[in-house]
């Protein structure tokens, strides 16, 4: 709904409330008592009601000329004897002056029905449209107060006539069902700070305006969209207008085959399922020789971690509060591997720190013979 100025909004707000407080429910008593005296069955709806106080007082107007009989007897040929010869060509004339006579008799004494024939007609129409509001059998029935109650629905209907145009409605507010027309008012007359930013709201739907954004604020208050998903609105607006302005700019974008869009998705799929199987393959074999590392520089972790039960594994509150180096959390890849220092006891990298360690492709024993003094020959000459 827009309104032009506040006032406009504080008067449709306030014909709300006297809707719902006062002549909605006034009316809705009115109605139901004067329907109960005809035994007609309640009105669904205030546009219904509506319907029923044309049709008593249609009613009412033919009782005031006509006796109640006539909505008891059948009608056809009585309207048939007044009505054109070329309708009826087979009735004869002597026939059609004994039903004009006969349809004098219904008429109240002292009153002149100059057509007979088309008083006759709205007499079955009514008694045809009073059957489908009441029981077989049931004569129609003028209630007292019939008069007053029709200017109060001719008041009521006008009210919710204007504040179905001041709120933009293109569902009558007469034709909704009486329980949740009552909860639409209640709600419309609730009290509300919206009248207390509503200059601020106002100025900010013209800046709006101004950016080329007031359909999709018009769409987004007649969808009803919530507020966490204004942000992907928006969004999803603005691909479709940068869409929209390439394809201005550029009409051979239009005879573009989508084909070869879609191989190229299907090879990207292929390729990308492809790489993270083989990256599968490939952290898996890190992850092995990782282990492989830590159990060798952890002995102590990995005999205790061989030690457990299953179901001791499976119990976390038997498991000690700090891991064990094992499961922390290994070098990254690239760096060089490790080797045990004979100084200390914790690894350190390849490179030997004390150089008095030889060189890890030097074993002890080549070392002694290397230093061990050099025998001559007995042949040797001195």
């Amino acid at each position: 709904m827009t309104f032009a100025t506040t006032e406009d909004a504080r008067s449709a707000h306030a014909l709300a409330a006297r809707l719902h407080r006062t002549s909605v429910p006034a009316l809705l008593e009115r109605g139901y008592a004067l329907v109960a005296q005809t035994h007609m069955r309640p009105f669904a709806t205030i546009g219904e009601l509506g319907d029923y106080l044309r049709l008593l007082q249609g009613i009412r107007d033919s009782l005031d000329r006509f006796s109640p009989t006539v909505y008891e007897r059948p009608l056809g040929e009585l309207i048939a004897a007044h009505g054109p010869r070329r309708d009826v060509p087979a009735m004869s004339a002597a026939n059609r002056r004994r039903l004009r006579r006969l349809s004098k008799e219904y008429v109240r004494p002292g009153v002149h029905i100059a057509d007979m024939y088309d008083a006759l007609t709205r007499i079955q129409r009514q008694r045809d449209e009073w059957r489908r509001y009441v029981a077989e059998g049931v004569v129609p029935e003028v209630p007292l107060g019939l008069g007053d109650l029709q200017v109060a629905w001719q008041r009521v209907d006008a009210e919710l006539a204007d504040l179905d145009t001041a709120l933009g409605r293109k569902e009558k507010l007469s034709n909704l069902p009486v329980e949740r027309l009552v909860r639409t008012l209640a709600g419309l007359a609730a009290k509300s700070a919206v009248f207390d930013n509503l200059v601020e709201r106002a100025t900010l739907r013209g800046r709006l305006a101004e950016w080329g954004l007031e359909p999709l604020l018009t769409e987004l208050s007649t969808r009803h969209v919530a507020e966490e998903r204004v942000a992907d609105e928006l969004e999803f607006a603005w691909w479709q207008s940068l869409l929209e302005h390439v394809l201005q700019e550029d009409r051979a974008l239009l005879g573009a085959n989508t084909a070869i869009v879609d191989r190229l998705e299907r090879d990207f799929r292929l390729v990308d399922e492809a790489h993270a199987a083989a990256a599968g393959k490939l952290l898996a074999w890190q992850l092995a020789g990782q282990w492989r590392i830590a159990i060798v520089d952890a002995p102590e972790e990995t005999q205790n971690l061989r030690g457990r039960s299953p179901r001791g594994i499976r119990r976390p509150q038997r498991s000690s509060p700090r891991p064990p180096p094992s499961w922390r959390p290994s070098r990254p890849s690239g760096s060089p591997p490790r080797t045990r220092c004979r100084r200390s006891p914790t690894p350190c990298i390849s490179t030997p720190c004390c150089s008095r360690t030889p060189p890890p492709s030097t074993s002890p024993r080549r070392l002694r013979r290397s230093a061990a003094p050099t025998r001559s020959s007995p042949s040797a000459t001195p």
